[in-house]
């Protein structure tokens, strides 16, 4: 409700897609309860209620020219074909064009066709829809959309910026779909991207968030060690083994300890004063909306 009255007010088209979803059973939209992610058949609703959407847009197209359609312009490296492995839960094959997006085919910018830019995080990258070239994003392509999916698991509005940043001057689409999933892109602190830093860590215990009150940790080690200090409590002395055996005493033990010791952890915390604030989201889809103004393109 709060986005959706937000995103009014500032006249940014807004689609809740719940109600949609929720028509079929969970079982079957999604890969629960192991992974939360959407299936194959969760992957065509939403391509199916996307495509009706863009229909309200079908004469949208922007008056900016793009560049060489020969070149290089996504991260990842051209005319890839191979095995990817962003966690040992999800290995899949990745093939990528010769423009370096994660595309069968490459995209011919001088077609007539409408030129979408999906930008999200594992749910648009096409995590568990195995195959992952069936995620919504591709299967808008199916539908006569010319789509770029530079999307990546564990992203946030951050990291949403930043490509917006990055590739709606150089590719130019006629509409830019920003997919908020409201599980995990709230942003309670502020987090600026930076060279060499990183927003979560891959590792053979999952993926570790790789910073904490906006600040970021040095490695994988250090991120580790302190989630683990925040979820155990040592076995120096027997209260501790005792407590320890089970979840509940375990997380029991922490409340007293703050209590009556004075000595709970302390977040991690760094010099960034001003990190927390409820607007983090908002701000970075406005940068986003006046990205796409600049450039003269739409915004979903």
């Amino acid at each position: 409700r709060f986005y959706r009255e937000l995103t009014h007010q500032h006249n940014v088209p807004f689609f809740d897609l719940t109600d949609a979803l929720r028509q079929y059973d969970w079982r079957d939209m999604t890969l629960l309860p192991q992974d939360g992610h959407l299936s194959r058949f969760g992957n065509r609703i939403v391509a199916r209620e996307l495509n009706q959407i863009l229909q309200k847009y079908a004469q949208v197209r922007t008056s900016a020219k793009m560049l060489r359609e020969d070149q290089v312009y996504g991260d990842l490296n051209p005319n890839l074909d191979e095995v990817a492995m962003p966690d040992r839960y999800q290995p899949h094959r990745l093939i990528t064009n010769r423009q370096g997006f994660r595309n069968i085919n490459s995209l011919l910018l001088g077609s007539s066709r409408q030129r979408i830019l999906a930008i999200g995080d594992s749910f648009t990258y096409g995590m568990s829809a195995r195959p992952v070239q069936k995620c919504y994003a591709d299967l808008l392509l199916t539908k006569g959309y010319i789509v770029w999916n530079p999307s990546f698991p564990n992203n946030d509005p951050e990291n949403y910026l930043q490509i917006a940043k990055k590739y709606i001057p150089i590719l130019k689409p006629d509409v830019v779909i920003v997919c908020f999933y409201m599980g995990n892109d709230i942003m309670m602190y502020e987090r600026n991207t930076l060279t060499g830093k990183q927003h979560f860590f891959p590792t053979n215990a999952g993926w570790i968030k790789g910073e904490e009150n906006g600040c970021y940790f040095e490695n994988a080690k250090v991120a580790y060690e302190y989630y683990c200090s925040k979820a155990t409590i040592g076995n120096e002395t027997l209260l501790k083994r005792l407590c320890s055996t089970f979840t509940i005493s375990t997380l029991l033990y922490h409340y007293f300890e703050g209590i009556f010791t004075n000595n709970k952890k302390e977040d991690f915390q760094c010099n960034n004063e001003s990190y927390y604030s409820q607007g983090n989201s908002y701000s970075r889809l406005k940068r986003i909306e006046s990205i796409c103004k600049s450039n003269d393109v739409e915004f979903n």
